[in-house]
C-alpha cells in the first residue's frame, strides 16, 4: 500500500493487474476480493464501494485527452456517493456489473474516448455545480457477460481542476448491439 501522501498517475497504458494489486487480492477462488485502504479484506457492497472510491480512488489522478490535450481528472470526495450509490444514473444490469468490477473503474475512466464540452447551467448552482465552469463528457463501451455496456462519464471543470463526477453503466438494448459507441 502506498502512503497518504503517494498518489497513482492511470493512463491508458496502465495494466488492469498493476492496478488492482492496488487494492484487491485474488483469493483461493480466484474471486477478486476488495482491499481497505489498510490492505483488510473487505466485503463488496455498497458502503464498502463508497469507502473504496472515497478512501482510495480519491488519490488517483486519471490522465485524459481532450482535443490532443492531456488533463488530470481526480476522484471528489463529494462525488464518492453518487459514484458508489449510482443516484439512478445506470440501469440495472449496468450497476451490477459496476458494482461486480468496481476495481476496474479508474481504467475504463482512462480508456474512455472524449465526446464532448458543456457549460455549467446557470440555475445548478448548489452543491458541486456551484464551482463548475464546464462539463466535459466522455464515452466507453465494454462487451461483458451482459452484452454492450455503454459507459458515460461526466467531468466537472472548476476553472483550476477536473473531478470525476459520475460515471453511469447502461446495457446497450439488442437492437444496438452491433453499433459503436
Amino acid at each position: 500500500m502506498k502512503t497518504d501522501e503517494e498518489f497513482y498517475i492511470i493512463t491508458k497504458n496502465t495494466k488492469i493487474k498493476d492496478l488492482k494489486e492496488i487494492y484487491t487480492k485474488i483469493d483461493s477462488n480466484n474471486q477478486v476480493q476488495l482491499l481497505d485502504m489498510h490492505g483488510n479484506l473487505i466485503d463488496r457492497n455498497q458502503k464498502n464501494i463508497y469507502r473504496l472510491i472515497k478512501n482510495i480512488f480519491n488519490k488517483m489522478n486519471i490522465e485524459l485527452n481532450i482535443n490532443n490535450k492531456t488533463i488530470i481528472a481526480s476522484f471528489s470526495t463529494k462525488s464518492a456517493n453518487k459514484n458508489s450509490y449510482g443516484n439512478n444514473t445506470s440501469d440495472a444490469i449496468g450497476k451490477k456489473y459496476k458494482n461486480e468490477h468496481i476495481e476496474e473503474l479508474p481504467l475504463i475512466i482512462a480508456n474512455s474516448t472524449y465526446d464532448s464540452t458543456k457549460p455549467e447551467r446557470r440555475d445548478k448552482l448548489k452543491g458541486i455545480h456551484a464551482n463548475t465552469k464546464e462539463w466535459n463528457y466522455f464515452i466507453n463501451n465494454i462487451v461483458t457477460e451482459y452484452g454492450i455496456i455503454d459507459i458515460n462519464i461526466k467531468i466537472s471543470f472548476t476553472g483550476e481542476k477536473h473531478y470525476v463526477y459520475d460515471v453511469s453503466y447502461k446495457l446497450k438494448k439488442p437492437s444496438q448491439q452491433g453499433t459503436n459507441p
